[in-house]
């Protein structure tokens, strides 16, 4: 007996489990003999285990990112991060610090001065 995952309701294949073939579609069905094969299979042929990445190289590595708006490259961007360990760099993030270091600049005369073409 199996449970059905939506209505939670026993069903059963014994009905259907007879001598007599069925037809679907004018097509003869074995349900017995269905159920046997499905059962060999997943017994011999088990799903691999997921492939691991593969090694990074040990050298420095930069990789740039490009394409339309809203098409995943944040998205691609992290999850190489995850995968290799890799920094992401946001170009936004990066000139919105430098604009604020030009704005601390103007404010604080003795500092350094960044000028920004």
């Amino acid at each position: 007996m199996v449970k059905n995952t939506t209505t939670g309701a026993r069903i059963s294949f014994s009905s259907k489990l007879s001598s007599e073939m069925d037809l679907v579609d004018g097509v003869p069905v074995n349900y017995r003999f269905g159920m046997v094969i499905a059962s060999m299979i997943e017994r011999m042929y088990k799903e691999p285990p997921p492939k691991r990445p593969p090694v990074m190289p040990e050298v420095p590595l930069r990789l740039v990112l490009t394409g339309k708006p809203y098409a995943g490259k944040r998205c691609v961007a992290r999850r190489l991060a995850e995968a290799y360990g890799l920094e992401v760099v946001n170009l936004d993030e990066l000139v919105r610090e430098c604009l604020d270091l030009c704005k601390d600049a103007e404010a604080e005369p003795n500092g350094f001065v960044l000028t920004v073409f």
